[in-house]
Parts: C-alpha cells; sequence; structure tokens
C-alpha cells in the first residue's frame, strides 16, 4: 500500500528530476544581483516542474559548469599536456599502474602530487 500511495503522489517515480529552483529573473532588483550567478543572487527564487523548461534551464547551466575545470592542474598546463587529453601517454599508464610519474613538472602544487598519490594507490579487487 506505501508503494502504491508514493507513486500516486510522485508521477515519476523518483526518478529523474521533478522541480529545480532557479533565480527569478523577472523580479530581480537593484540589490539582488545577477540572477545568471545563483550563488550569490538574493532575490526571489521560481520553481520549474515543467520538463522541458527544466530541461532548458539545465542546458543553461552546463557550459558553464563543464568549463570550470579548465583552469585546474588536469584541465590546462604542463600536468594535463604530461597526462594527454586522452590519458594515453606513458605517464597515464604510470598512474593506471599504481604509480605516480616520476617526471611531473616540478612546478606541480603539492596538492595535485597529494591527489596523485591516492589515485595511484592500487583499488583491491574482490
Amino acid at each position: 500500500m506505501y508503494r502504491k500511495i508514493g507513486g500516486a503522489l510522485n508521477k515519476l517515480g523518483g526518478k529523474g528530476l521533478s522541480r529545480i529552483d532557479v533565480p527569478d529573473a523577472r523580479a530581480a532588483t537593484e540589490g539582488s544581483g545577477d540572477p545568471d550567478d545563483p550563488k550569490h543572487w538574493k532575490g526571489p527564487w521560481k520553481s520549474v516542474t515543467n520538463p522541458v523548461g527544466i530541461a532548458q534551464e539545465v542546458c543553461k547551466v552546463n557550459p558553464k559548469q563543464y568549463h570550470k575545470a579548465h583552469s585546474t592542474p588536469f584541465g590546462s598546463g604542463p600536468v594535463a599536456q604530461l597526462f594527454g587529453r586522452h590519458g594515453d601517454t606513458p605517464a597515464s599508464d604510470s598512474l593506471l599502474e599504481g604509480a605516480v610519474p616520476a617526471d611531473l613538472p616540478s612546478t606541480t602544487m603539492p596538492e595535485t602530487i597529494r591527489g596523485l598519490c591516492t589515485l595511484a594507490t592500487p583499488i583491491p579487487t574482490v
């Protein structure tokens, strides 16, 4: 009975997005900030429940989210070049075999090296 009631209340069956909240650009004021910058938006929000509207809102945000990694060590610069765009370099093979590549640039940040050490730790097989 619990599942039947839950199914009647939630037509999507718990799969996928059924609602997203986005800044309401129509209600923007001078003090509310930029509706294209939700992190700093101080104005009212609106809920989008229409699947087409949800898809449109997600598509608006995706390019910005996709490019966030560009300024990271693996997105661009010497470390990115070392591992290659497709991860098919000797350094990539070394990391996959459980060893941090010896030819890391001397300018590699300590945080990046620690991350590589974590990645190089072999995952136990079951």
